[in-house]
């Protein structure tokens, strides 16, 4: 017996053949597949760093409540992980030339994602801030880190526009904080007091996985 004819109605796939097409032309762009990853993991790390700050910032009246808090400890809750990142960046540039860089990045990462759950969990403005403070030291790491690996993986001809795509991130990462912390920011940045693991554990996995 004949099988019915199935018709593709475009259900499935909104871009249907466009987005495809688009993916595939963008990781021709970079070089391929194993590049595309790598670049994607880099943009990841400085993607969620952003996001977490613009998170804090869309979010400011529910942790005001929530915690009894005014708006000048509020601020204080951005200013001193970006004080703090500001600190630690040049030891952790200098630390980024004497260790292996993927590991540094990977094991940077779970710290970040600990500090994140300890945010999560915070029940005081002490240990949230305490916990931002931490957030801001780690994610430091970042900046000297993701482009010493950038020299390592790319050719030098090429690492001014791999830089780019990796920056973008950054972009993305705030647009993402600024709308989707509206929402849901204890949940999708500092998920962990529930019971799962915060986004950036996925990143540090696949981290490890990139480096090998």
């Amino acid at each position: 017996m004949s099988q019915p004819e199935r018709h593709d109605l475009g259900l499935r796939n909104p871009l249907g053949g466009r987005g495809r097409l688009a993916k595939e032309r963008l990781i021709e762009t970079v070089g391929g597949r194993a590049r595309a990853q790598v670049i994607a993991l880099l943009a990841a790390v400085l993607a969620l760093s952003s996001a977490d700050l613009s998170a804090v910032g869309a979010d400011a009246a529910p942790l005001a409540h929530a915690l009894h808090i005014n708006f000048t400890e509020i601020g204080l809750l951005v200013a001193v992980p970006s004080l703090a990142s500001a600190a630690a960046t040049v030891p952790i540039g200098a630390l980024s030339d004497r260790v292996r860089r993927v590991s540094l990045l990977r094991w940077s990462v779970v710290l970040w994602s600990l500090a994140m759950i300890a945010a999560g969990a915070s029940t005081s403005f002490g240990m949230l801030l305490v916990s931002r403070l931490v957030i801001g030291a780690v994610t430091a790491t970042g900046g000297p880190t993701l482009a010493s690996l950038t020299g390592d993986f790319f050719d030098p001809r090429e690492r001014g526009r791999i830089y780019g795509f990796i920056l973008s991130g950054e972009l993305v990462g705030s647009v993402i904080g600024l709308f989707v912390g509206l929402l849901t920011f204890p949940w999708v940045f500092h998920r962990g007091s529930d019971g799962h693991s915060p986004p950036s554990l996925s990143i540090a996995r696949a981290i490890s996985g990139a480096g090998e």
